[in-house]
């Protein structure tokens, strides 16, 4: 049989009387475990639920917020290519925003 292993759920079609607090915090913490999982530190499994576009723009989102944390590591926060890479996650989160109504949690 095969390892049973905990899977997180990102829910992307919540409904505007939904977007809260809570619900921020929680999917903040699950964006945070699928970075450390980016990472190589847990070996957790995701799911995320949401439109085309709405899972496109969640997955640049991630993406351009896990290079722009390499970018941090590697180069520190005063390099350019740091710059670059912040102004490209401003960028793919103002349009996961705008496509979502989600606020982005990581600020």
């Amino acid at each position: 049989m095969g390892e049973l292993r905990e899977e997180i759920i990102i829910d992307l079609t919540v409904s505007k009387d939904q977007l809260n607090e809570s619900f921020l915090r929680q999917m903040g913490t699950a964006i945070e475990l699928l970075l450390k999982r980016m990472f190589g530190l847990n070996n957790l499994g995701f799911k995320v639920r949401g439109t085309r576009s709405s899972v496109r723009d969640f997955a640049a989102t991630v993406s351009q917020e896990s290079s722009y944390m390499r970018a941090l590591q590697q180069h520190g926060l005063a390099d350019p290519s740091t710059f670059r890479s912040k102004a490209d996650l401003d960028k793919a989160v103002s349009k996961f925003e705008t496509s979502t109504g989600i606020k982005w949690p990581l600020k």
